[in-house]
């Protein structure tokens, strides 16, 4: 695989990137060894945060990332931020980005503390930001459905007439 990015990579260094796209999730499945209470080391599943970063508006997988834990009083969306930075500056486009796609989270699109905005302060200008739609309108229509149809009973399943 690492060959297979390499290739990948030469292929298009001329190419600047003019938009990224980036999503992550909280993975709970990760086994790490981790000091208990005695200080003996132990494995134990851990929750981290995986994120992946896409060339837009091709969709073409431009790398991944665990953020680095943010040390108190930082916070992980400037974590984020900084990493999606090292990416830019991999494919050395730190100057000829202009679009930022990602989720509608406060995480992301917080004005003084989303990811966009510390990387903004990063690169020193103002970027697009790309908004995905599908979670912009994914919550106003889940609050209209259980008005309409009442609450879930399950993560499975309904109750009263659809």
């Amino acid at each position: 695989m690492v060959g297979a990015q390499k290739k990948d990579k030469v292929k298009h260094e001329e190419v600047k990137l003019k938009g990224i796209g980036y999503d992550g999730r909280k993975d709970k499945h990760t086994r790490a060894m981790v000091p208990d209470s005695f200080g003996k080391m132990r494995m134990r599943m851990v929750q981290e945060e995986h994120v992946s970063v896409s060339e837009e508006p091709s969709g073409r997988y431009l790398a991944h990332f665990v953020p680095e834990a943010p040390i108190h009083p930082e916070k992980p969306a400037l974590k984020a931020a900084q990493a999606l930075h090292d990416v830019l500056e991999e494919y050395d486009s730190l100057h000829s980005l202009q679009i930022l796609q990602g989720d509608s989270t406060n995480s992301n699109t917080g004005w003084r503390g989303g990811t966009h905005a510390h990387l903004e302060k990063l690169l020193k200008r103002k970027l697009f930001w790309a908004i995905c739609n599908l979670h912009t309108n994914e919550l106003p229509l889940r609050h209209l459905i259980e008005i309409i149809d009442g609450a879930t009973s399950s993560d499975t399943g309904f109750m009263g007439p659809v």
